[in-house]
């Protein structure tokens, strides 16, 4: 039972991380700097920033270029 619950819970999350990549590349209008920031987050797992905040012990980070995401790494 156990083993199940896990596998459940891992197919939802996974479902909702995909779903949340996709909402965010959909935002990128297909802007080059918003949807490389988004690659790059994804690719090291990263977190967005909230309010170009970070939280204590991460680093802010982002492209310098319009429209990209910022991130915590």
């Amino acid at each position: 039972m156990k083993i199940i619950v896990t596998v459940i819970a891992f197919l939802l999350l996974a479902a909702c991380t995909k779903n949340t990549e996709t909402i965010l590349h959909s935002r990128c209008g297909g802007n080059i700097c918003c949807l490389k920031s988004l690659d790059i987050i994804e690719k090291n797992s990263y977190t967005i920033a909230a309010d170009n905040l970070c939280p204590e012990g991460k680093t802010l980070n982002g492209l310098n270029c319009p429209g990209a995401y910022k991130w915590c790494q």
